[in-house]
């Protein structure tokens, strides 16, 4: 459990019972590109992804969705989301931290994430986690920005 401000952060592992809060902020969240209730399902009972879900005081705060590839050093932050009422309260940059050490424990060395440009709020969110923006103009003419972050820092000698 995480405190920020007065209030606590929960997270952990998403559940059944959580797919209507999951669904609902998906929609609100990613109109023109929305998870289905069987990806979601099918994301909870997987191996290759890892759904958090953020809560505080109780209430849905939002989720994050990581994949994983076997043997493969990058793990994809393939989705984040936070509730209007929990926006800007670092629930984003807590999710994001959880995922950190999900990777790290499968020995990802890099957590990377793709974000339509029109979504300033979440590459901010990322960039205040410590995440670079990559030089892709290919992905750019598509209308995305691709962040990344090291997960572990590289000492030189």
């Amino acid at each position: 459990m995480v405190s920020i401000g007065s209030k606590k952060l929960r997270i952990r592992p998403a559940r059944e019972q959580d797919l209507p809060d999951l669904l609902s902020l998906e929609i609100r969240a990613f109109e023109d590109g929305a998870l289905s209730r069987r990806s979601f399902r099918r994301f909870l009972t997987g191996t290759g992804a890892v759904l958090l879900v953020a809560t505080q005081e109780r209430m849905f705060a939002g989720y994050a969705l990581v994949l994983f590839r076997p043997r493969s050093p990058i793990a994809r932050l393939y989705s984040l989301a936070v509730t209007d009422p929990a926006a800007r309260r670092g629930v984003g940059v807590g999710l994001i931290s959880a995922v950190e050490g999900i990777a790290r424990r499968r020995r990802c060395k890099v957590l990377r994430i793709d974000i339509p440009q029109k979504h300033a709020a979440g590459a901010a969110c990322c960039r205040k986690a410590g995440f670079q923006e990559l030089d892709d103009a290919a992905r750019r003419k598509k209308g995305m920005i691709q962040l990344e972050k090291p997960l572990y820092k590289i000492v030189r000698s």
